[in-house]
């Protein structure tokens, strides 16, 4: 899936099933770089593991994808 590596995918897999437990829906249009919950500091930890230009992409399209499941 994407261009993500195994510990990238597992940290948004932890990050994504701790928001829904709380209760977080995630649309259709949910976007990484709008969404209140995801922090910068996140975002950074996860660009630095494997940095890419497109990277926000990657992880938009990784979470819509985990919505579709």
């Amino acid at each position: 899936m994407r261009n993500l590596t195994r510990q990238q995918k597992k940290i948004l897999d932890q990050w994504y099933n701790g928001e829904k437990t709380k209760g977080k829906s995630f649309g259709l249009w949910w976007d990484v770089r709008t969404d209140n919950d995801f922090s910068y500091e996140l975002y950074e930890k996860l660009n630095d593991l494997n940095p890419c230009e497109i990277f926000y992409q990657n992880v938009n399209h990784y979470i819509h994808e985990k919505v579709m499941e």
